[in-house]
Order: structure tokens, then sequence, then C-alpha cells
């Protein structure tokens, strides 16, 4: 299942800012001609940060293999390893970024609401044997997050939640400020807007979506990851298993909703239909698309990862 929904941020380094680099055009106007990549940090290789990041990055005419360098960081270092100057800007979930914005040592140049709003972000997944064998215990683990994701939406729990994660042995007494106000962007103005950054239960988010499983597949084949699997569906169907996530919302005490089926577009306005994935593929710059592959698939009672999803 869908656990949350977006939540992250891009950070730079505040000396972008001074430069009058506030968004992704005079990004890269910046980035034309330089001699070395900019360098960015994600918390994982090919995690669904760094596949928004690219995206984001292409649309706005940034290579992301040739002008930028990902690295790999814990999100737990990712600001002070900006702070000694080792990395120019970072992506990571609001808590993390508002931290370096609270230190003056960032302003926030984008957050996934402009990349791609409402992406799936912490998802739960098992193997397909322990699913089998513990159905019971599958469904109501489901089920229990469904709920508590209802409670992380309610206002009314607001200030309850932020004393529970500012406890020393979760995020820590210090996370209280930048949990409990409005996302900072670190400009000289305040937005006075509130960022509907996270999502937690309200518009279909635990709903297991195969076309978000599709694009997803589409990014792995665009940077040249893998090859674009020719049975994708079938490899979506294992993985995506909304038979599991509609048991788990009517054991919740949810509403059965479907997926909706209409195409939708990330930050560069390319509309992505789940049905004509190679064409959505075919538009897209920086396309290192390798040839369809046959992705070999588990049988049998072979454990294979499963998501509720």
């Amino acid at each position: 299942m869908t656990v949350t929904r977006s939540g992250n941020a891009l950070c730079l380094a505040r000396r972008f800012s001074d430069l009058g680099i506030h968004n992704l055009s005079s990004l890269a106007e910046r980035l034309k001609g330089r001699e070395w990549p900019l360098r960015l940090a994600v918390a994982q290789k090919g995690n669904m940060q760094e596949l928004l990041l690219r995206h984001w990055l292409a649309s706005g005419g940034i290579d992301p293999d040739r002008e930028v360098e990902l690295l790999a960081l814990s999100p737990m270092a990712m600001e002070a390893t900006l702070r000694a100057g080792e990395i120019d800007g970072f992506i990571a979930g609001r808590y993390r970024v508002a931290k370096a914005v609270d230190a003056g040592l960032t302003t926030v140049l984008a957050t996934d609401l402009d990349m791609w709003g409402g992406h799936p972000e912490k998802v739960l997944t098992c193997h397909e044997d322990w699913a089998l064998n513990h159905q019971e215990a599958l469904l109501n683990l489901c089920a229990a997050l469904m709920r508590g994701g209802q409670i992380c939406e309610d206002p009314a729990e607001h200030d309850q939640l932020v004393a529970l994660l500012g406890a020393a042995q979760w995020l820590g007494s210090g996370s209280a400020l930048a949990l409990q106000r409005q996302f900072d962007l670190g400009g000289d103005e305040p937005s006075g807007v509130r960022l509907p950054l996270n999502r937690f239960h309200s518009d279909r988010a635990h709903l297991a979506n195969a076309a978000e499983g599709s694009w997803i597949l589409s990014q792995f084949s665009r940077w040249g990851w893998s090859a674009f699997p020719s049975n994708r569906l079938e490899l979506l169907s294992q993985v995506y298993r909304s038979d599991l996530c509609s048991r788990a919302l009517e054991r919740a005490g949810f509403a059965d909703l479907r997926p909706e089926r209409a195409p939708f577009a990330l930050a560069d306005g390319v509309a992505f239909d789940q049905d004509n994935p190679l064409e959505y593929l075919n538009q897209l710059p920086y396309c290192r698309a390798t040839a369809l592959e046959s992705i070999p698939l588990p049988t049998g009672s072979s454990p294979r990862p499963i998501a509720a999803h």
C-alpha cells in the first residue's frame, strides 16, 4: 500500500539565492558553461526523490547525467555535508529541509508540488509467500496504517503528533519548530500560503495505482537503468495488488475507491497515458532508453516482493 504521498523539497546553498537563482530557469542559465557539475544529494540512488529530481531538471533543459552529480547520502548527514561545502544542495523530506532553512544554510528552489504533486512516497511491501501465509496480519497492518494516516491529516491531532515526534527517541525536541509552523521556503518574504506538502490519507492516497508504477518503469528505462519491460502489465499486476488494498480499505472502514485512469502530467506538462508509455517516453528529452525486453518473473512458490500499494 502507499503509506504517504509527497512531502519533499529541493534546497540549494544560500549562495545560489544570492546569485539570483530562485527557480528552474535561472538555475539552468547559471549551469550553462559551468566547468563542474552541480552536486546534489539524494537519500538513495534510484528512489522516488531521484526520479522526481531528474524529471524536473530535464524539464528545464538541465541534463541530470552531464550537468549534475547526484550522490547518495543519509538525510541525517545532508545538512552537515552542505555546511562543509561538499554538496551544493539536496532533496529530502520537509523536516530535513526546514532545519537547513532555519539554520540559514539554504533556500528552497522547489517542492515536489512543483514536480509531481501527490506522487507515491513511502510504500509498504512484503514478499508474496509471506502475504499468502500471513494474510490476516498483513490486512490488519494495512488497515491500521490507513487509520493512522487519517489521524495524521486531522488538524485536531497536530499538536499531539508534534509532541510525539519531538520525543528523544524519534526526531528530538529540536524538531518541534519545523513541524509546527508553516513550511518556510527561505526567501526574504514568507509566502503566506500553507503548502499541502504531505498527504497521509485523503484523495485516494492509499490506492494501488498501476499507472504510477508504469511511469516509474518508464523512468528506469529513460535513464538507461533497465530495458522497458514488454510484459509490464504482468509485472505490475504482481506488484500492485489492488485486491489486497481493497480488502484493507474495507477492514479499516473506508470506501473501496478505484484509481483514476485519466492521463496525468508532471512538471513538463507532458501527459502520461498508462496505455501508451512508449509514446510518452519518446517525447522526453535526454532519453537514453534501451530496447524492449521481457523481464523474467518469479513463478510458483518462489518468493517475490509485492506491494498492497
